[in-house]
């Protein structure tokens, strides 16, 4: 869903919305029908009064936001999966969860718990809980009291804020959605209890006054999640990973005329992969591809005209390699640092799977241009029609970092993605700990009383949907190196 999808009478087809809209409305308990009434500014939960329906957009529903009451117009209600799903025919109840976001708000609502629980009580999933029924889409949590939970002498003060999506919002709200996360929670439990303890004795021990801040925002960088330490102005900074290797990756430009953008030319395709793929500003070019732009230009398809931009890039990458090993290398490493964390260097990198948590330090790559033993060489291939580049090392025969072609069918056409993977070498040079799971769920969580529906995991590539990983740096919220 886009972040500023709302329902509007201008939009095309927007009266099949109204039916839907008019089922939700018509439910004998309590619902959320998130809205943005400009299109701008933070997401509002919105809670109608029961009883009400509506003929056309423009009509009126009253309800409440933050406790206030609150009149406002149907059409700046969000496409929330329920309405998509029902203005399709399909039922409210299908599970579609975007898991890359999720683990960003149940990472920040248990780091957050873990702080307020310290210094040395482990949290479980009722923790977590209590912190998720606290909060609001985008408002800030505070808990300046810690010392009548504690019973310390000296009262830190910590807040949590957490803005996500409409959709995703209401899935993290929904106890149910829990269960669809797997041992993925179990890996945010066992890493709040790991990590996150050593703040919260810090602040617990330390005889100061702290203020400890929790975000979760959306913004244009890596970063998902946030910690930042007033009193000592420190700051760290999490991009947080699920199931998934893709650290980056840039979009092939727009298929078709909307109200946002324009069709892109094939002109404007050659410089997204000339001057975003394989080139950053203010960098110099990983790999030059001006010499095939004729050919670019002449392609008749957009899958024919990603080969013949990644063919001519492996070539000037094994050029580079063999040729200017010395000069090329440190201009590699830099991408790979850059693809991870962007131009801030103190990111470390977090991925949750279903049994462990790993942590990554992408600084740790520059071991690539002192380690004799790893000779790098790039390959291209076509797998279903789509080109790919794997860079590995010919010595031991490990893949370290693949770039590679999605496609994914839109409603109006083909759109194109550029995706940069890390493979086996590239997490092996820069792993800095892997933690197995030792929480388990503390209580059950309560079942709905129909069959649980199949679960699509929604999320979509990109820097800030899906692929998610955690950042930060040695002196995050005050730590001392050896802690």
């Amino acid at each position: 869903m886009r972040a500023r999808e709302f329902l509007s009478e201008n939009n095309v087809d927007s009266t099949k919305y109204i039916e839907p809209i008019n089922t939700l409305l018509a439910s004998e308990t309590q619902i959320n029908l998130p809205l943005q009434p400009s299109g701008k500014g933070p997401i509002i939960d919105f809670y109608p009064n029961l009883g009400q329906q509506i003929s056309k957009l423009s009509d009126t529903i009253t309800g409440t936001t933050n406790g206030e009451t609150k009149t406002i117009k149907a059409g700046s209600i969000f496409k929330s999966n329920e309405i998509k799903n029902l203005s399709k025919g399909k039922p409210v109840t299908t599970v579609k969860i975007n898991r890359g976001e999720l683990i960003e708000g149940y990472h920040a609502a248990a780091a957050f718990a873990r702080l307020i629980k310290r210094p040395y009580a482990n949290i479980d999933i009722d923790d977590i809980i209590n912190i998720i029924n606290q909060l609001s889409n985008g408002q800030t949590l505070v808990l300046p009291n810690v010392s009548e939970i504690v019973n310390t002498q000296l009262a830190d003060r910590f807040e949590l804020t957490i803005k996500l999506t409409p959709n995703t919002w209401d899935d993290f709200k929904n106890i149910e959605t829990i269960k669809h996360m797997g041992g993925m929670i179990d890996s945010v439990i066992s890493d709040a209890n790991s990590e996150t303890s050593k703040y919260a004795h810090r602040f617990a021990t330390n005889e100061l006054y702290d203020i400890a801040r929790v975000i979760r925002d959306q913004n244009s960088s890596k970063t998902d999640v946030s910690f930042e330490n007033q009193r000592e102005k420190k700051f760290k900074g999490y991009s947080l990973k699920t199931l998934t290797k893709q650290v980056h990756q840039v979009g092939g430009g727009a298929v078709s005329d909307s109200r946002k953008s324009k069709k892109a030319t094939p002109e404007e395709r050659f410089d997204i992969l000339s001057n975003k793929l394989f080139a950053v500003d203010n960098k110099q070019p990983l790999a030059n591809i001006e010499s095939v732009r004729p050919q670019f230009l002449a392609a008749t398809s957009i899958e024919e005209m990603q080969k013949i931009a990644y063919g001519a890039a492996t070539q000037d990458l094994n050029n580079s390699l063999k040729l200017n090993p010395k000069e090329f290398l440190p201009i590699f490493v830099d991408y790979l640092k850059f693809w991870i964390r962007r131009d801030n260097p103190n990111i470390q990198v977090k991925q949750f799977t279903n049994k462990e948590t790993f942590i990554f330090d992408p600084e740790r790559i520059d071991s690539v241009l002192t380690n004799k033993q790893v000779i790098l060489t790039a390959e291209y291939s076509v797998v279903e029609n789509l080109p790919r580049i794997i860079i590995k090392d010919t010595v031991g025969g490990k893949s370290l970092v693949t770039i590679r072609t999605k496609k994914e069918n839109k409603e109006n056409g083909v759109y194109l993605r550029n995706l940069i993977e890390k493979e086996p070498l590239w997490s092996e040079l820069i792993m800095v700990k892997q933690t197995p799971n030792k929480t388990p769920v503390a209580a059950p969580i309560p079942s709905a009383p129909t069959a649980t529906p199949p679960v699509q995991d929604t999320s979509t590539p990109g820097i800030r949907n899906q692929d998610r990983t955690m950042q930060g740096s040695k002196e995050l919220m005050g730590q001392q190196q050896g802690v």
